[in-house]
């Protein structure tokens, strides 16, 4: 069964390498820099996946917090950690090209 976390996971993977070929692509970058950042988008969106189901699934079992707060946070942090995703091999395009 795929619950939220396991699915912001899955597209995390894909969403990595594609935010970098698509903003490298932008910046009109040469074939080995697509590469290049496609790979670097594929480790961010995979370690940003761990790290998010992780996390995700600490603060689910967690005793300490109130159910309400448990099942927000539960939901925003794979939601946040998917735009980061997004957002850090695009970041990091312009960083190199300007």
């Amino acid at each position: 069964m795929l619950n939220w976390t396991d699915l912001c996971g899955l597209l995390m993977i894909l969403a990595g390498p594609l935010s970098g070929v698509a903003a490298a692509h932008q910046h009109k970058a040469g074939p080995l820099s697509l590469i290049v950042f496609s790979v670097v988008g594929l480790a961010i969106g995979f370690g940003l996946g761990m790290l998010s189901s992780k996390l995700s699934y600490r603060i689910l079992r967690s005793k300490t917090l109130p159910s309400g707060l448990r099942f927000v946070s539960y939901m925003l942090v794979p939601m946040a950690s998917l735009f980061l995703v997004v957002l850090a091999p695009a970041l990091l395009v312009m960083v190199v090209y300007g």
